[in-house]
């Protein structure tokens, strides 16, 4: 089948070939990517040259060795969109390959890809600063006009003796398709740059969040500390049982600013490079030891209910803090007494651990509100140390369920993978 004298099948697999470029060329341009200078070559260079070569290999006209195909909306592509380095190298290798396929329509394919080069190598950094709709066109202008330059080149000062067929058919569907792909590529390009954006105001947001409630939270205990020193140090002295008191108080809200402090570098702490095997049974164990001290002062009840060969990877002393961290919580929350329960086993793949306690629960806002900056139910609470908890676990690639019902009590289902 044919149309405008070309090979629709060829024809269609050219557009197919062209698409490569557009495809993986966001994957290129990861962040990760971009810090491997030679890797993010070699897949530049691969990504553009490939579809070259088979839109070389499948053209959609053959007539007396000059053979049509659509490499150029790759090649003027990899002009455009990689570095100086490969669109060199791009070039290089098409002329190479073109080369070996031979025919007299070689010394034609030389010319426009060393004239669409030689444009580009040279305006391109004015190119950049054009607007999307003027680079369309640009692009297309280049593309048809590049094209015709090297076929008037060819005739005048190559072989006067071949008049090459103008095929303007195919060259006003070369330049349309190249216009198009520009337009998918600046979509890609201004998507990601979106999606960094995004990213980077959503971190502003945070810190700015979380270092003003940071102040405002240090600046009370240190407030009261500054009353204390006050009242220590004036002019009258204040009988030995209140210096006691008041040292004892002023030495309460330093911690506490310690805390507050430790709980915010907390959150930014990278995960640990060394992960150990771990056995939640054990690690629910040793908790429970830890907490045994509430059990007669609070009149608390500690439950534990564990299995065998229970294993997750992650760091130890994390995994402690956060169980320990959410566990006082539970309790602080049975003003009068009550039942924690710790239970670990197995779902599938997963190792699940359940910390559940019969104390004043939440509401779905509030429930909601878990795992935020300085959100907390407790008088004195910062909620730093539930924001690190749940930190701890996402960074352990853990799921997090909450179920709570005002009166009734609170109830955490974590899930890790099992290891």
């Amino acid at each position: 089948m044919t149309l405008f004298d070309y090979k629709v099948e060829t024809f269609l697999l050219n557009l197919f070939f062209i698409m490569f470029p557009l495809i993986f060329y966001q994957f290129v341009s990861k962040d990760r990517i971009e810090a491997k200078p030679a890797l993010r070559n070699a897949l530049l260079y691969s990504i553009f040259m490939l579809p070259i070569v088979l839109c070389l290999l499948m053209p959609v006209n053959d007539t007396d060795g000059f053979y049509q195909n659509l490499h150029s909306v790759p090649f003027i592509m990899a002009c455009l969109y990689t570095n100086p380095f490969v669109s060199f190298l791009v070039c290089v290798s098409s002329m190479l390959f073109r080369w070996f396929i031979g025919g007299q329509g070689q010394y034609l394919s030389y010319l426009y890809d060393m004239i669409s080069f030689a444009f580009f190598y040279f305006y391109i950094r004015k190119y950049r600063t054009l607007r999307l709709p003027v680079k369309m066109v640009l692009t297309f202008l280049v593309s048809f006009l590049s094209k015709l330059t090297a076929k008037v080149i060819f005739y005048f000062f190559i072989d006067s003796g071949i008049l090459v067929n103008p095929r303007l058919p195919l060259n006003v569907i070369e330049g349309v398709f190249m216009a198009l792909a520009l337009y998918t590529i600046e979509s890609v390009l201004k998507n990601m740059q979106l999606k960094k954006d995004l990213l980077a105001s959503e971190r502003l947001r945070v810190a700015s969040i979380i270092s003003a409630s940071m102040a405002h939270e240090i600046r009370n205990p240190l407030t009261s500390v500054r009353g204390f020193i006050q009242l220590l140090s004036g002019p009258t002295e204040p009988p030995p049982e209140k210096r006691q008191f008041y040292g004892k108080i002023a030495l309460e809200e330093i911690d506490r600013a310690q805390r507050i402090i430790t709980d915010y570098l907390s959150l930014s702490r990278p995960y640990p490079e060394v992960r150990e095997k771990i056995d939640l049974g054990e690690e629910i164990a040793y908790v429970s030891s830890v907490l045994s001290s509430y059990q007669d002062t609070q009149d608390i009840e500690v439950r534990v209910e564990t299995e065998d060969n229970l294993h997750i990877l992650g760091d130890r002393q994390q995994l402690r803090q956060c169980i320990i961290n959410l566990s006082k919580n539970g309790i602080e929350s049975m003003e009068n007494g009550g039942v924690l329960n710790l239970k670990v086993t197995r779902q599938q793949d997963e190792i699940v651990l359940l910390i559940g306690d019969t104390g004043k629960g939440m509401t779905p806002e509030q429930i909601n509100r878990l795992g935020t900056p300085y959100f907390s139910n407790k008088e004195k609470g910062t909620g730093l140390g539930t924001m690190v908890s749940f930190n701890i676990i996402h960074n352990m690639l853990g799921k997090i369920n909450v179920a709570s019902k005002v009166g009734e009590g609170t109830h955490f289902q974590i899930s890790f993978p099992s290891a």
